[in-house]
């Protein structure tokens, strides 16, 4: 459920923001939510960023006749000096899958592909009977290798084509593959990134080029207003916040393989506002899950913003980027603590986050000038 009709600046005095703590306060002090038990901590968001309402999402225990939202639904009530009223949020089931075809957006029920499909492959058969049709489990003798025939007791160890995305797994997957890299303001490299790595799902692009894609008229100029844009690919959907003026330009980029675009990627503007900072949620298996892509400059700016910016966003499950911090923590070829490290690990806290430590150590910025070491500036918390 949510709650609507209070500002997210309740206070005349004071510029402090509606906290979900003070929301608590008032819930448990009315007598409507007598018996009412809280599953999860509300969360307190914007209507959108240039918005000063704001929306309590609140979820409850109930019953399954749900006599206790039905209850709750279309009430008023006070919240300090403003009227406020319940209303009921949206289901989301997540996104489906057929057990049939193994393809999203449609249940097995109303699946159109006559007879079964193989999991591993799709292909026109059941599991049971895959090493009896498939062709990957015969033996061909025209094959330059030798192609042995799959023994009827043993697995099939060949490699698997997912029927959503093509790619080297099995179509009930939950594995996200993430690649993540600083461009230096290169089109070309991004470009590359984008053809290269289609069996990545998450691209996020630290200091992205922003340069002028082609001249359209205007009824001011008669040399036409330049278009300035990122790079854009049929296969990517592109994420990035809308710029107001040239020096505004967003420093993070994140691009979503087509292929598992049904599971409703979106940028959260109203939970971070900053061009140094990106977050993306998305739905699986009925819950909100969030992606942060962060850069961070000499001058530490999307660090200081994460530190004076209170959120109460759950499932944060991966913040990864290039943070321009040197620390003996994760360097071994640097000897000295840095404060900015603190403070990230405070933020990362805060998310319910922890650095992730490498299999194999080595560095992630390469210098081209011997004079200085090769350093590791990008971490991956989860």
């Amino acid at each position: 459920m949510k709650i609507i009709g209070i500002p997210y600046f309740p206070h005349d005095i004071s510029q402090e923001h509606l906290s979900s703590s003070d929301v608590e306060n008032i819930i448990k002090q009315n007598q409507i939510f007598d018996n009412v038990v809280l599953t999860s901590k509300l969360q307190v968001i914007k209507v959108s960023p240039k918005s000063d309402i704001s929306i309590i999402w609140i979820d409850i225990w109930n019953v399954q006749s749900r006599s206790k939202a039905k209850s709750l639904i279309d009430q008023c009530f006070n919240m300090e000096r403003y009227i406020t009223t319940i209303r009921g949020a949206n289901i989301n089931l997540s996104v489906p899958q057929c057990k049939n075809c193994w393809k999203w957006r449609h249940t097995t029920m109303f699946c159109r592909i006559q007879g079964s499909k193989y999991i591993k492959y799709n292909g026109p058969h059941k599991s049971k009977n895959h090493c009896q049709f498939s062709w990957c489990c015969k033996a061909n003798k025209n094959t330059n290798s030798s192609h042995l025939e799959t023994k009827e007791d043993e697995p099939c160890l060949h490699v698997f084509k997912c029927s959503n995305c093509r790619g080297n797994h099995q179509a009930i997957c939950d594995v996200l593959k993430l690649f993540s890299q600083n461009v230096c303001k290169n089109s070309l490299i991004v470009n590359t990134i984008l053809e290269t790595q289609m069996s990545f799902d998450i691209i996020f692009i630290q200091e992205p080029p922003w340069s002028t894609i082609y001249t359209i008229l205007s009824s001011t100029s008669s040399k036409g207003e330049e278009l300035v844009s990122i790079p854009h690919d049929p296969n990517w959907l592109t994420f990035a916040r809308i710029p107001t003026n040239q020096s505004d330009s967003p420093r993070v980029l994140t691009y979503i393989n087509i292929h598992i675009s049904c599971l409703c990627f979106s940028l959260q503007n109203d939970i971070f506002y900053h061009r140094d900072i990106s977050c993306i949620s998305f739905f699986n298996q009925g819950s909100i899950l969030f992606l942060i892509n962060v850069y961070l400059d000499s001058s530490q700016l999307a660090l200081k913003y994460l530190k004076d910016t209170e959120t109460n966003i759950h499932n944060i499950i991966i913040m990864t980027s290039d943070f321009n911090i040197r620390d003996s923590l994760w360097d071994s070829n640097f000897s000295s603590h840095s404060v900015h490290s603190d403070i990230l690990f405070n933020i990362a806290d805060s998310f319910s986050l922890a650095i992730s430590k490498p299999t194999e150590n080595f560095p992630t910025r390469f210098l081209d000038s011997n004079q200085n070491s090769n350093s590791v500036l990008d971490l991956v918390f989860l």
